[in-house]
C-alpha cells in the first residue's frame, strides 16, 4: 500500500497566504501545493543554486509529489471538504464546512454519512459529529481526544478545567486578524495606512502536508530546503515575521489508496493536466472546481515580473483515477527572464470507487 510522509508546520508569528486578485486583508487557511512547490524552488534557487536542474527532474517521472498543506489540531489531520455535498446535508451548511477529519472524509468518499455524525448547532449537544472553528472544521467525536489540550481545557482562576462539549465546539484552531500597516512613498515622503490579514494558530495546531516519494534518497535534501524555507518564511509579509515555521516529520507514514480500475481520484493537491493526458476524459463525470493563479515571480539577479496566469483544478475535486498532472509553463511574456517559470500541477490524492 502506498504511503505519504507527513510534515507538520508550526508557525511562530502567524501566516499570510492571500487570495489571487483580492486585497491583502483576505487570507487562506491552507497553502496550495503550487504555492508550496514554488516556495521550495525559490529557496533552492537562493540557497543551493540548482533550481533549474531540480525542476527539470519533474518531467515524466517526478522524484516526489506534494499535497497542499491543510490544518491540523493535535493529532487530528484535516482534509479538504469534497466539493459534492452528501444527500443528507443541507447545501447552506455544507458550504460553511471547509475541512474534514480522516474519519468524516472516509464516510463522505463512500457517499454514506450516518445522521448521528452530522454537525449540531453550537448551542446543541453533539452526538457523534463535532464542529470547530464556527463549524468550518468537522471531525468525529471519537477523534476528540486527539485534539491538543489548548482546545480541550481552559485556565479558570488559576486552575486548568476541562471544557464541556458545547464549549469545545466554540473553540478556534486559528484566528484571522487584520493588522494595520504603514507604507511611506519614497518620492513624496508621505505615509499611507493599509491593512493586511494574518492567521495565528493556537498552540498545538498548524498546517500539514504529505509527500509521496519516487526517490527517497532525496528526502534529506528536501528536508534541508524545508528547514531553510522555515527560516525565511512562507507566503507574504515575511519582512515582519509572517510565515516563519519549524517542522517535524511524523514517525508513521500515512497510508492511502491508489484508484481502482475505472475509479476516481480525490485530489489533495491542485492539478494541471500534462500535455500527454486527455483532460476531457479525466473530467468526464467529474466533480471539480477551477482557480485562476496569477501573480509575480522573482529570481536571483532579475527584477520581479508578472507571470502568465493559469487555471488549476482545486483540492477536494473528484476526477479520473488515471490523472498524473504536470508543470504548467508560465514564464513572463513581457521582457526577458533568465529561466523558464513553471506552476506545479502534479496530481496526488486518494483513490475511490466510481459512484
Amino acid at each position: 500500500m502506498p504511503t505519504l510522509d507527513i510534515y507538520r508546520l508550526t508557525f511562530r508569528d502567524g501566516l499570510h497566504v492571500g487570495f489571487h486578485g483580492i486585497g491583502q486583508e483576505k487570507v487562506l487557511a491552507h497553502i496550495p501545493s503550487d504555492t508550496l512547490f514554488a516556495a521550495l524552488v525559490s529557496t533552492r534557487s537562493h540557497w543551493h543554486g540548482d533550481a533549474d536542474q531540480w525542476v527539470a527532474n519533474f518531467g515524466s517521472e517526478p522524484p516526489l509529489r506534494l499535497t497542499s498543506a491543510f490544518p491540523y489540531a493535535g493529532d487530528v489531520l484535516f482534509y479538504p471538504r469534497p466539493l459534492k455535498a452528501p444527500m443528507v446535508m443541507d447545501p447552506k451548511g455544507w458550504r460553511k464546512i471547509r475541512f474534514v477529519s480522516e474519519t468524516i472524509l472516509g464516510y463522505l468518499l463512500k457517499g454514506e454519512v450516518p445522521e448521528a455524525y452530522l454537525l449540531a448547532s453550537q448551542n446543541e449537544e453533539p452526538a457523534k459529529g463535532l464542529g470547530l472553528q464556527n463549524g468550518s472544521l468537522w471531525l468525529a467525536m471519537d477523534e476528540k481526544e486527539k485534539l491538543p489540550s489548548s482546545l480541550l481545557t481552559k485556565k479558570i482562576k488559576g486552575k486548568v478545567e476541562r471544557l464541556n462539549l458545547k464549549a469545545i465546539q466554540r473553540q478556534q484552531v486559528w484566528q484571522e486578524k487584520t493588522i494595520p500597516r504603514v507604507t511611506v512613498d519614497r518620492v513624496s515622503n508621505t505615509s499611507e495606512i493599509f491593512h493586511t490579514g494574518r492567521i495565528q494558530f493556537k498552540e498545538g495546531c498548524g498546517l500539514w502536508f504529505g509527500v509521496q516519494w519516487k526517490d527517497q534518497s532525496l528526502r534529506a535534501e528536501m528536508e534541508e530546503t524545508l528547514r531553510v524555507l522555515g527560516d525565511t518564511g512562507l507566503g507574504a509579509e515575511r519582512s515582519v515575521g509572517y510565515g516563519a515555521f519549524t517542522y517535524n516529520r511524523a514517525e508513521n507514514s500515512l497510508p492511502y489508496y491508489d484508484p481502482p480500475p475505472g475509479g476516481r481520484l480525490f485530489l489533495l493537491s491542485r492539478f494541471y493536466p500534462a500535455d500527454a493526458e486527455d483532460a476531457k476524459s479525466l473530467l468526464d463525470g467529474a466533480t471539480y472546481d477551477l482557480v485562476r493563479v496569477t501573480g509575480r515571480v522573482q529570481t536571483v539577479g532579475a527584477a520581479n515580473q508578472r507571470r502568465q496566469g493559469v487555471h488549476l483544478i482545486v483540492e477536494g475535486s473528484l476526477i479520473g483515477g488515471t490523472a498524473r498532472g504536470g508543470l504548467a509553463e508560465v514564464s513572463p511574456k513581457v521582457g526577458s527572464f533568465p529561466h523558464n517559470v513553471y506552476r506545479y500541477g502534479l496530481a496526488l490524492g486518494i483513490g475511490v470507487e466510481a459512484q
